[in-house]
């Protein structure tokens, strides 16, 4: 079996030719970002870098606090409503023709359909108190992500929101 690897073009001329025609790979954004930190750098003192560094772990910080919430909630609303739409049309289609209540009495096609609408209705209620409880977990992670980019910029006198 023949060896690919020699075959294959180095990481760097494969950014290079990227590169030439427009396009951009992670790893030049990374070198990018590299070449114009290190110029950056090379200016400051390295207490100043370290301030620099804390503020950007301070700002990467409150949005990790503000979007795990929201996607924890956004994945406990995906499960609900799947999980309620699956039991929507279970009721649905799972429905017995007639119906024999306990007295013995078959119930008619209409008392079914009302009972199945009532059923409907109930978990019409249930999605939209899904959705109103993804709604206040996202607006309580936004509140506590605004208060902590406020207490960190005023400890930091920065200009990080």
């Amino acid at each position: 079996m023949p060896q690919m690897s020699g075959n294959l073009p180095s990481i760097q001329s494969f950014d290079r030719n990227i590169h030439r025609l427009g396009g951009s790979t992670s790893a030049l954004e990374v070198r990018k970002e590299t070449l114009h930190s290190t110029k950056r750098y090379r200016l400051w003192s390295q207490e100043q870098r370290e301030i620099d560094l804390i503020k950007q772990l301070s700002a990467l910080k409150r949005e990790l606090n503000f979007f795990r919430p929201c996607y924890e909630a956004a994945l406990a609303l995906i499960s609900n409503i799947y999980t309620v739409s699956q039991e929507m049309y279970l009721n649905y289609y799972l429905r017995p023709t007639t119906m024999i209540d306990n007295t013995g009495n078959g119930i008619s096609d209409t008392d079914w359909s009302h009972l199945a609408d009532t059923e409907w209705l109930k978990r019409a209620d249930e999605l939209v108190e899904h959705l109103k409880h993804y709604e206040r977990s996202v607006k309580q992670a936004e509140a506590e992500w605004i208060e902590l980019a406020q207490y960190q910029c005023e400890r930091d006198r920065s200009r990080w929101i």
